[in-house]
């Protein structure tokens, strides 16, 4: 991940770490049961990734 933020910073394009935070909480607890969608945590958790990269 850290080469995807590094490409972001060399090009000057917006870069929230979604995937490392979702990560964080662990592996599909923050899936709808389809598992392919995240859940209102999933959701809340994408919104601070891109709240706290916007700082």
């Amino acid at each position: 991940m850290e080469a995807v933020r590094e490409l972001a910073r060399q090009f000057s394009v917006f870069y929230a770490p979604v995937y490392e935070r979702m990560m964080e909480h662990g592996d599909g607890l923050l899936a709808s049961p389809d598992i392919t969608h995240p859940n209102d945590s999933g959701h809340r958790v994408i919104f601070e990734a891109f709240r706290d990269a916007a700082r």
